[in-house]
């Protein structure tokens, strides 16, 4: 429970200060500079808090099985203790979204001087006056076509390109952590039993993974396997619940199983599958110990 807490206190701040830190380069980037931007730190807690999640049971569940704890103490305790600790974070990141905290300011100061090129798709765009006027003339580039010159410009400045487009396979998972922040959000303005239901019914799947922790005698193999499992949660995650899948399975079920549960039955069903599985593993290998 202590490296349970440890962990997931360390992850979650580190990622409201990567939050915090790239709304503030959000912001730098517009042209102009958005002076009056305001990104209150319960937001940055919110897009935080499934990637916390996510990575003190994946640290939690390895240190477990390094330590050779009891599969069965694990599952129960741990899940039990991280429903509760996340539902707590939960409400106090709604305690401190009610708070008027101080405002995210971008740096002082204009982005750029006359003749600065912006870009948005195969448009370009050459400001000749001050960037920071944003009623400054312009000349505009469009492919197969002269060059336009604008006077009075009739469309809003792209963002400067501080960065590309980054590694596909961190822009997926980064996409996915977002859509369930998200998710827990909508659930928690519905009410705390919604959200405790669906964070209950995840977090006993994800702790149900504990055998694959286990898979070899290298502990180092058996985290970046878990690493992969993981990942491919979050994927499903997103995938059961777009509007698509959960209308699909809407259709078999509505008149069994309400919508808002749906999800949350997905996760029981395959969580206590995985568990029935650590069980038969277990007695066959105790039996095979016997045997021998």
């Amino acid at each position: 429970m202590l490296f349970f807490s440890v962990s997931f206190t360390l992850v979650f701040l580190t990622s409201v200060l990567i939050e915090s830190l790239h709304a503030w380069i959000e912001a730098a980037r517009t042209v102009p500079v958005q002076r009056n931007s305001i990104f209150p730190a319960s937001l940055a807690a919110q897009g935080a808090l499934p990637l916390a999640l996510y990575l003190s049971l994946l640290l939690t569940l390895s240190y477990s099985a390094r330590r050779a704890i009891p599969v069965p103490l694990t599952i129960i305790c741990l899940g039990i203790f991280a429903g509760l600790f996340t539902l707590g974070v939960s409400l106090g990141i709604a305690r401190a979204g009610a708070v008027n905290a101080p405002a995210l300011q971008p740096p002082s100061g204009g982005l750029g001087k006359p003749g600065l090129i912006l870009s948005r798709g195969s448009t370009v765009m050459v400001l000749i006056g001050d960037p920071e006027n944003p009623a400054a003339p312009r000349v505009v580039s469009i492919p197969d076509r002269a060059l336009v010159y604008q006077e009075t410009p009739r469309t809003a400045l792209p963002p400067a390109p501080f960065k590309d487009g980054g590694v596909s396979f961190l822009r997926d998972m980064l996409t996915d952590v977002s859509l369930t922040a998200q998710r827990f959000n909508r659930l928690f303005e519905g009410g705390i039993v919604p959200l405790g239901i669906y964070m209950g019914s995840l977090i006993f799947l994800l702790v149900s993974l504990r055998f694959v922790l286990d898979f070899s005698s290298w502990p180092l193999a058996n985290l970046f396997l878990g690493a992969l499992v993981f990942r491919g949660v979050l994927a499903f995650e997103s995938f059961l619940n777009s509007v698509e899948i959960q209308n699909f399975i809407a259709l078999f079920t509505s008149r069994l199983i309400p919508p808002p549960l749906i999800s949350p039955g997905v996760y029981c069903g395959l969580g206590g599958l995985i568990v029935l599985y650590t069980v038969l593993v277990s007695l066959a290998r105790g039996r095979r110990n016997g045997d021998a």
